[in-house]
C-alpha cells in the first residue's frame, strides 16, 4: 500500500493506481480481521505483477526509517558519484534515486518537518556560540590579513589541513585492524609536533618571532575566514598544536611563550623527517588484503600479460590522447600505472561462465567494483598501494579514474553508482591462447609490481 501511494502518478496511469490502492485497502482490512476469522486474503497477482513491472521506489518520507538508513546513504553517494563521473547528466542522477518524492500527503508533511527542524537547528546554532566573545577572549590583537606572516601561515595551514584529513582517513581505514589504538594515534602526535614547528618556522622566516602572533592569525582564520570556518582539520591543528597556549588564553593569561627561534628551522626539518619515516615504516609493515582477490575457496584466472598489453597501455594513454580530452600531460604516468593495475586485477577476475541464450561457456572479462567504505576490499586506498602512489596521488585517484573513463579504457556502469562498478577495456586472452606471461601469473600483488616495472 505504501509503495502504491509513493508512485509518481504523472508517469503511470493514475486511475489504475487509485484502483489498486482501494483494493489493497480492503485487503489490509481483511488482514486485520484475520485474527478473528483465521482467513488471510492474499495480494492479487495483478498488483504483484504491476509492482514488479515498474521501478517502484519507496516514498520519500520512508528514508528516515532506521531500516532504510543504508539505502539513504547509498542514494546520497550514488548521486554524488553520478554528478562527478557523468558531469551531472539528469538521467544518470535519476537512476541513483532510491526514494520517490511524489506529491503525496506524507511526503509533503515530511518536507514541512524538515524545514521546521532546519529552523530549529539554525536558532540553536545561532545562540549556542558567541563568536565575538570567543574572539575577544582568544585573540589578543586582530591580525593584518595582508601581512606576509598572515599570508604564509594561511597557505601553510591549508596545506597541513589537507594532510591532516588524509592521515585521518588512512588511519581510520585500519580501525578494525589488530594494531592497538594507541599505536595508530601515535602518528597523530608525530604529525602535530611537525605541524607546530612548520607554523612556527614561518614566524622565524618572517622576522616576527612571537607565538602569540601566530596564534592570533590561526584563530582568526579558523573562526572568521569562510574557507576555513567549517574546516575541522584546521581546528584540530589549532587545538592540538597549541594546546597549552589555548588553555592559558581561556584563563585570560596572554603571556607569550618562550621559544628559541634560532633552531626552529632545524627542528621543523627534523620533525618532518621523523613523521615521514615513522609513517612510511607503518605503511610498509602494515599488511593489506583485498578480499575479492584472495578468496581461498575461489578459483581465479591466471594473469596473462603480453608485450601487446604494454603497447596497448602506452597507445591508449599517450600525450596525443590526453591533449584530445583536455587532460594534463603531467598525469600520463599516474594514468598508465592505474590502467595497468586495473588490468591486472581484471585479468585475475576473468572467468569461464555460460553466456547468451544457448548458455555457451565462454572466457569473459567481469566487472570490478571500487567500494567507498569497505576495509580489506577493493577501495581507493588499497588500489593506490598497488599503484605505488604517494598520499597526494591517492587523494586524487577519483579524478584519474574519471580520466580513464574519458579515454575509453574503462566503462563505468551508470545504473547504480553508490560504489563504482566498471569494466576494464583490453584484448581478452583465453588461457589456451598464450605462450608466456611477462608478469607473475598467480600473485596479483607481484603481478602489479611486474607490470609497473614494464612501463
Amino acid at each position: 500500500m505504501t509503495n502504491l501511494w509513493g508512485i509518481d502518478q504523472t508517469i503511470i496511469d493514475r486511475d489504475k493506481v487509485m484502483q489498486y490502492i482501494k483494493i489493497m485497502d480492503i485487503v489490509g482490512q481483511l488482514t486485520i480481521d484475520a485474527a478473528k476469522t483465521g482467513e488471510f486474503e492474499p495480494i492479487p497477482k495483478e498488483i504483484e505483477d504491476f509492482l514488479r513491472t515498474y521501478k517502484i521506489l519507496k516514498p520519500y518520507f520512508m528514508k528516515y526509517l532506521p531500516q532504510n538508513e543504508k539505502k539513504m546513504k547509498a542514494e546520497r553517494e550514488g548521486i554524488d558519484n553520478a554528478k562527478f563521473y557523468s558531469d551531472g547528466q539528469a538521467d544518470v542522477i535519476d537512476k541513483q534515486l532510491k526514494f520517490s518524492d511524489s506529491d503525496v500527503n506524507l511526503n509533503r508533511i515530511c518536507h514541512y518537518m524538515e524545514n521546521r527542524l532546519q529552523e530549529i537547528d539554525t536558532k540553536i546554532s545561532e545562540n549556542i556560540f558567541d563568536l565575538n566573545k570567543f574572539l575577544k577572549m582568544f585573540v589578543t590583537e586582530k591580525p593584518n590579513e595582508t601581512s606576509n606572516l598572515y599570508i604564509e601561515i594561511r597557505k601553510k595551514l591549508i596545506e597541513l589541513s589537507d594532510e591532516n584529513a588524509d592521515l585521518y582517513k588512512q588511519l581510520m581505514e585500519d580501525d578494525n585492524s589488530e594494531e592497538s589504538k594507541d599505536e595508530r594515534m601515535s602518528h597523530y602526535r608525530y604529525f602535530y609536533i611537525y605541524a607546530r614547528n612548520e607554523l612556527l618556522k614561518i614566524c622565524k622566516l618572517s622576522e616576527e618571532k612571537s607565538i602569540n602572533k601566530v596564534l592570533n592569525c590561526i584563530i582568526y582564520m579558523c573562526y572568521r575566514e569562510p574557507e576555513l570556518m567549517d574546516n575541522d582539520s584546521a581546528k584540530n591543528i589549532l587545538w592540538n598544536c597549541f594546546e597549552r597556549e589555548m588553555i592559558r588564553r581561556s584563563k585570560e593569561d596572554y603571556t607569550d611563550s618562550d621559544l628559541d627561534f634560532s633552531t626552529i628551522v632545524q627542528k621543523a626539518g627534523k620533525t618532518k623527517e621523523l613523521k615521514k619515516r615513522k609513517f612510511a615504516k607503518y605503511q610498509k609493515e602494515k599488511e593489506f588484503h583485498i578480499a575479492e582477490l584472495e578468496d581461498k575457496d575461489k578459483k581465479y584466472s591466471e594473469i596473462i600479460v603480453r608485450d601487446d598489453d604494454i603497447d596497448l597501455i602506452r597507445e591508449k594513454i599517450c600525450s596525443e590522447k590526453l591533449l584530445k580530452f583536455g587532460i594534463s600531460e603531467k598525469y600520463i604516468t599516474e594514468l598508465q600505472k592505474l590502467y595497468a593495475v586495473l588490468m591486472i586485477i581484471s585479468k585475475r577476475m576473468e572467468s569461464n561462465r555460460p553466456v547468451g541464450k544457448n548458455k555457451q561457456i565462454c572466457h569473459v572479462i567481469n566487472s570490478l567494483t571500487i567500494h567507498n567504505n569497505r576495509n580489506n576490499g577493493l577501495n581507493f586506498s588499497n588500489l593506490s598501494k598497488l599503484c605505488n602512489f604517494t598520499d597526494y596521488q591517492r587523494k586524487n585517484m577519483k579524478n584519474r579514474l574519471k580520466e580513464l573513463y574519458l579515454l575509453g579504457v574503462i566503462d563505468i556502469n551508470q545504473n547504480k553508482m553508490d560504489n563504482i562498478r566498471f569494466k576494464v577495456i583490453y584484448e581478452k586472452i583465453a588461457p589456451k591462447d598464450y605462450d608466456v606471461s611477462i608478469v607473475e601469473m598467480d600473485d596479483y600483488k607481484k603481478a602489479c609490481e611486474d607490470i609497473l616495472n614494464c612501463l
